[in-house]
């Protein structure tokens, strides 16, 4: 299997399956055969240990790639358009610049004054687009929902070292204090690359939260009879074998493959 196949069985970017495969070669849990030899363990599937060691290699290799997100997010785009939902149920948006990461989330401030602070306060979770380029086509964004919490105060003198723009608002000690420190501590998140040629798309999560596929996929249904892939905008429809597989990294989730496959072997999940 290649690295595409695997990947888009897990909805996930090859680059992280190769990433992963050199770091499961390299804690000599596997041996890499040149050509079509593939891929082999070097233990025993019965021994004890090799659970715990994946697990603790999955873990740390999935928490390098989010912050790899989290980090364009802060240093490369910095403002995002955030929504939260107020007393009425109706979404709101603001404009706000996230000023930190680390292995536990990104960080914002916000005024206590603020009608945002209340909504944060009383519904815990808000939603953001954040998003870089010069036009569309050369645009990359990312998207985070979570839930968020407030830190208090402690680590605003750390945010406005990182981020000495903010002396000039807050220019003075007493008009910080009007400011509290919020982290979102838990989410989910997803990175779209409009930039590659076909576009390449990514789920990520950080703190508890759990990843859920989500897009279209070919069951085993599938007759192979083609229907879908003249309709498929970015050719990521895979056909090597049957049924077909979808690569979800470079998918758009424009939903043609579900409405004229002829047996419904696509689903949306």
């Amino acid at each position: 299997m290649t690295s595409d196949f695997l990947a888009a069985s897990i909805n996930t970017n090859p680059v992280i399956i190769r990433k992963i495969l050199a770091q499961l070669k390299n804690a000599g849990l596997i041996n890499v055969i040149r050509g079509t030899g593939g891929i082999e363990l070097t233990r025993d599937l019965k021994d004890e240990t090799l659970k715990c060691k994946l697990q603790g290699l999955f873990q740390r290799m999935c928490n390098m790639e989010t912050k790899e997100y989290l980090k364009y997010i802060v240093e490369e785009i910095h403002t995002a358009i955030v929504a939260t939902v107020d007393d009425e149920g109706l979404p709101v948006t603001a404009a706000i610049d996230m000023m930190d990461f680390d292995d536990y989330g990104l960080y914002f401030l916000t005024a206590k004054g603020k009608g945002f602070y209340d909504r944060l306060m009383k519904r815990g979770f808000l939603a953001f687009t954040a998003m870089k380029g010069e036009d569309t086509m050369s645009s990359v964004a990312v998207s985070i929902r979570g839930k968020v919490r407030d830190l208090g105060n402690n680590k605003i003198p750390e945010l406005f070292r990182k981020n000495p723009y903010m002396y000039q608002i807050y220019p003075t000690e007493e008009s910080m204090n009007a400011l509290t420190v919020f982290q979102i501590y838990e989410g989910t998140g997803e990175w779209f690359d409009l930039s590659k040629k076909p576009i390449e798309r990514a789920s990520f999560t950080f703190g508890k939260a759990e990843i859920r596929q989500k897009g279209y996929f070919i069951t085993d249904n599938c007759i192979g009879c083609g229907s879908c892939l003249s309709l498929c905008p970015q050719s990521c429809i895979g056909t090597t074998k049957i049924p077909y597989v979808i690569e979800q990294e470079h998918c758009l989730h424009c939903g043609n493959c579900l409405n004229t496959c002829p047996v419904s072997a696509v689903v949306r999940r």
